[in-house]
């Protein structure tokens, strides 16, 4: 891997467990989160923890973000971040985002010289650890080569969709959508056959074994299973947020999503009832809550 320095903006469970990956490799981490904690904590031979998103990046370098909203991103990306990164300078937004919110990014950072890489993450904290996690990626071409080798490093897989910024973004929250959906739809077969005296465990073992033998079904389905969801790996409230930006890209671009809507509208109804802080999986809740089960 090329650099031997790169910024890394956002310390989440995911933004994390990167940076320490990029160290392990030998990479100087210059490290920003806005609790400064979570960036103090991290300081060791190869990271550095700044006070500013500006003060953690090179000109002409490379920065990193992992953040959880449209709106934090757009924080981050002042004009002093944007003017210290500077002409050449190359950020890869990992950021899961709206495809209008990332064309606006885009222009922006250009006006500093500056190249918007959009690379969302596809995996969760635990697959970031082991570098597991595949990345989606889209943007100039020439930055998109100097991301390509550090994408490859901290996951397995990178997949290239084209020179528009917005087709990584836009990507992602398809690929979210499936897994909201997939859940919802897991839910709701466990809760049918359950009201009809079939053990949740024996429903999930028939189709992880059958129709859906993939590693999304059984995980989230064993989670579903257990009720295993106070722990989140990925917040409810966070796939709340895509769901809003799946709704807001379907609308913008007149496709039709009857199922989307209704697999949005009870994620709402998982809000308001509280449950921002479970897993996504803990949707599952409402869907039995609504089947007459008890907790």
């Amino acid at each position: 891997m090329d650099p031997q320095q790169i910024a890394y903006l956002g310390l989440g469970m995911m933004g994390r467990e990167m940076a320490l990956n990029l160290a392990e490799d030998g990479v100087l981490v210059v490290v920003w989160n806005r609790t400064p904690a979570k960036a103090e904590a991290l300081v060791c031979e190869n990271i550095r923890a700044v006070a500013s998103p500006q003060e953690a990046v090179t000109s002409g370098g490379i920065a990193l973000s992992c953040l959880a909203n449209d709106e934090a991103v757009e924080a981050v990306c002042s004009d002093d971040f944007l003017q210290a990164l500077g002409p050449g300078g190359v950020h890869i937004s990992m950021s899961t985002i709206s495809p209008t919110t990332a064309e606006k990014l885009s222009r922006r950072h250009a006006g500093y010289g500056v190249d918007y890489v959009a690379a969302p993450v596809l995996g969760r904290p635990d697959f970031v650890k082991a570098r597991s996690q595949r990345f989606l990626l889209s943007g100039p071409p020439a930055s998109c080569e100097r991301a390509q080798p550090i994408l490859e490093s901290l996951g397995s897989q990178v997949f290239p969709l084209g020179e528009e910024p917005r087709a990584a973004h836009a990507a992602k929250l398809a690929f979210n959508y499936t897994i909201a959906t997939s859940i919802t739809l897991m839910s709701e077969a466990f809760a049918l056959a359950e009201k009809s005296g079939v053990d949740r465990k024996v429903m999930h073992s028939l189709m992880v074994d059958t129709v859906y033998n993939c590693p999304l079904f059984q995980g989230y389905g064993q989670q579903i299973v257990d009720d295993n969801v106070d722990d989140p790996l990925f917040k409810l409230s966070l796939g709340y947020k895509d769901m809003s930006l799946v709704a807001d890209l379907a609308r913008e671009s007149l496709v039709p999503m009857p199922v989307g809507l209704a697999v949005y509208e009870t994620y709402q109804r998982a809000m308001a009832a509280g449950m921002q802080g479970l897993d996504w999986s803990g949707v599952n809740r409402i869907v039995r809550q609504g089947a007459g089960e008890k907790e």
